[in-house]
């Protein structure tokens, strides 16, 4: 906070490494009109002061520094208004330090490196989530801190995929549950059919047994009948011939009587 007692043009800087200057950076981004305020609060004491610089250097030394990656980035805060960035004590615009910290992971978009003292007391009485995504909770402030904020929206589309695909796959279940309750209907129905089918190929062979042992009784019968016939047919040629035999005596007897009656 002494650094608007910097009466000199040129910007001071510090050096470290990225870690460091993530520790600086919010008094040089979030704080970025506290430096004019600063000098228009002490213009009354000391009008000779044209402006303040904020060097990014920190008094914590508790770290390793990562070979060649040092740099230093300072601002001044002119009086009317103006500010000067430098990177390495070369003037550039806000936009390129904005960019060289991005490069070095320092997230300067979510702007959380400092909580202030009057936000404890907020943060502290937040509820644990939010009700909608308008409102801001404990889960929601540390997401914003972390930066998986940025994950809500592919979650949402997931969750609304998983929720599709719920759905189809109850769909599908009860598709499935219809399915196999006909199928259990089905297959009893079959089974009756299967046994109905089975018992009457039964008594078709036995049908079929039957009529071919009637059929061999008659075959018999008739073998048993033709041997029958084919006596009797002898027996009547042997009494024809015999019975031609007497006609033929007879004749001859007649004859003979008729002979000797007219003699």
């Amino acid at each position: 906070n002494n650094n608007n007692n910097n009466n000199n043009n040129n910007s001071n800087s510090g050096s470290g490494t990225a870690a460091n200057a993530a520790m600086t950076t919010t008094t040089i981004t979030t704080n970025g009109s506290s430096i004019t305020t600063i000098n228009n609060n002490n213009s009354n004491k000391n009008d000779s002061i044209p402006n303040g610089s904020l060097p990014s250097a920190s008094d914590d030394n508790d770290y390793e520094v990562v070979p060649n990656s040092e740099f230093s980035v300072s601002r001044t805060a002119m009086r009317n208004n103006q500010s000067h960035y430098y990177i390495n004590q070369r003037n550039v615009t806000a936009k390129e330090v904005g960019d060289v910290l991005r490069e070095k992971g320092i997230d300067l978009d979510n702007n959380r490196f400092l909580i202030l003292q009057g936000e404890v007391e907020a943060i502290s009485m937040m509820k644990p989530k939010g009700d909608d995504k308008n409102d801001m909770g404990m889960l929601e402030y540390l997401e914003d801190i972390i930066g998986t904020d940025k994950y809500i929206p592919l979650i949402d589309e997931n969750t609304k995929k998983l929720e599709e695909l719920s759905d189809e796959y109850k769909g599908q279940l009860q598709r499935l549950n219809l399915t196999q309750t006909h199928h259990r209907e089905l297959h009893a129905k079959a089974e009756q059919a299967l046994m109905y089918l089975s018992q009457q190929a039964e008594l078709a062979r036995i049908k079929a047994l039957s009529r071919l042992s009637e059929a061999t009784c008659l075959a018999d019968e008739i073998e048993v009948n033709r041997a029958r016939q084919n006596d009797l047919r002898s027996r009547l040629a042997v009494h024809k011939d015999t019975l031609s035999k007497q006609e033929d005596g007879l004749k001859d007897s007649q004859t003979q009587v008729a002979a000797a009656a007219a003699a």
